[in-house]
């Protein structure tokens, strides 16, 4: 049961990363282009604003660490460019009314606003790849936002509704988007500003959002041998703590744990990775406080089991501490 909810949690996660994609795509296209430019607009819109997610195909491989590579060479600056003139060759045979450089145009927003879009969560993209290994995110919102997804669904039902005012709806509804994500981008500055006031720190600081909208961020200031844990109101100017967290328990497995390979993968992806050893005493368990959240307490991603021989697998949820 607990393998199943964490199996639904990634494939729900999936289908409404994609959807929101694909209607981002066709808001776009509606917004005006597709009544100004022609056949194949709103198809290549919409395709190309999912084409970075071809790289689902690591999945495949079945292993417990194959989700590392998702989001980084096709979501790179590089990888998006070489998509962009692939699918300009391949959208061309399909599309002649179109000139080359309309579909270079087209493809090009469609792929860089899938770019664009990946960097609001805190699963961010391999950005620079292959020059720079680090994995950008902003941390506007949480890795699946019922706002953005709400606004994005009732466009499509409305232009639906009323197509003679297709347009007019669709603009409407991406501005809309446009305006939440920057109050969401505010907030999340906001929240930085809260935590460092209440530290008086100058170690960095990692902001990451909760569910349900902007009311709410989790700050993590980075101190010396210990995480500062706090939830930030930006809305309200208040902040409280979630008290400390020690990033790594003291133990010889978590120690020889984290010398394998597997573990340093690891600790590359998460940006606060926090290593505890298993109850069985046998190996080291780790989560990213990026993917924990106060309200949603159950079937979150990202929890590790690493052997000393280097051995990984996915573990059940950790509960948050703050010892």
């Amino acid at each position: 049961m607990r393998h199943c909810a964490r199996k639904n949690y990634c494939t729900t996660f999936k289908r409404l990363d994609n959807l929101t994609h694909t209607l981002i795509g066709i808001g776009i296209a509606r917004a005006g282009l597709s009544q100004k430019l022609g056949r194949g607009t709103t198809v290549i819109l919409a395709v190309a604003s999912n084409l970075p997610d071809i790289d689902v195909a690591c999945l495949m491989s079945g292993g417990p660490l194959a989700f590392l590579w998702r989001r980084t060479p096709t979501h790179s600056l590089l990888g998006a460019a070489i998509l962009i003139v692939l699918a300009t060759v391949v959208f061309r045979r399909y599309y002649p009314n179109l000139s080359a450089s309309i579909i270079f145009g087209l493809t090009t927003l469609g792929v860089a606003g899938h770019v664009f879009a990946d960097l609001w969560n805190a699963y961010g993209v391999v950005l620079f790849w292959p020059f720079d290994w680090r994995r950008v995110s902003l941390n506007w919102v949480y890795i699946i936002d019922l706002v953005i997804w709400g606004l994005l669904v009732a466009s499509w039902a409305f232009s639906r509704a009323r197509p003679q005012r297709t347009m007019r709806i669709w603009q409407t509804g991406l501005s809309l988007v446009a305006v939440y994500i920057g109050i969401c981008a505010w907030c999340n500055n906001a929240s930085a500003n809260l935590a460092r006031a209440e530290t008086h720190s100058t170690a960095p600081i990692y902001v990451y959002p909760e569910p349900f909208g902007p009311q709410r961020f989790r700050a993590v200031v980075q101190q010396t041998n210990v995480y500062a844990h706090f939830l930030a109101y930006p809305f309200q100017h208040k902040i409280e703590s979630l008290g400390k967290i020690v990033p790594e328990v003291k133990s010889p497995v978590v120690e020889a744990a984290r010398r394998t390979e597997p573990a340093r993968r690891l600790d590359w992806f998460l940006s606060t990775p926090v290593w505890r050893e298993s109850t069985d005493g046998q190996a080291a368990t780790v989560y990213g406080l990026e993917f924990r959240s106060v309200v949603l307490r159950r079937g979150l991603p990202f929890t590790f089991r690493v052997t000393p021989d280097g051995q990984v697998s996915r573990e059940q949820l950790v509960a948050p501490d703050a010892n």
